[in-house]
């Protein structure tokens, strides 16, 4: 199975449908917002603060590609994954894309 992939804006519900997503389809969850503050021990503020925008989705970018090299996964992916037409590439031919939007 390939991997499925949660893209939105922040705040719009990747992460809390990402998790039920994962119980229903009893798939493994990916949320790389949460693993790159994990990994760097820093949160996302703390990472764009100290490192800068680039930076960080230099780091965004380069751990969802490796990650993506999987399947079988759900992602929720951060607000600007979509932004680097690599990253554009692998929403598009490794699975299927869902964009959630919310008021």
């Amino acid at each position: 199975m390939k991997n499925i992939f949660l893209i939105g804006m922040m705040c719009s519900g990747k992460s809390t449908i990402g998790k039920l997503l994962s119980k229903k389809r009893a798939m493994p969850i990916i949320d790389i917002d949460d693993d790159i503050q994990q990994l760097m021990d820093m949160s996302i503020t703390n990472i764009f603060n100290e490192y800068g925008e680039k930076r960080f989705r230099l780091i965004e970018s380069t751990y969802f590609r490796e990650c993506s090299k999987n399947d079988g996964l759900i992602f929720s992916t951060g607000g600007g994954i979509i932004l680097d037409s690599n990253n554009q590439n692998i929403l598009q031919t490794r699975g299927a894309s869902f964009f959630l939007d919310c008021n």
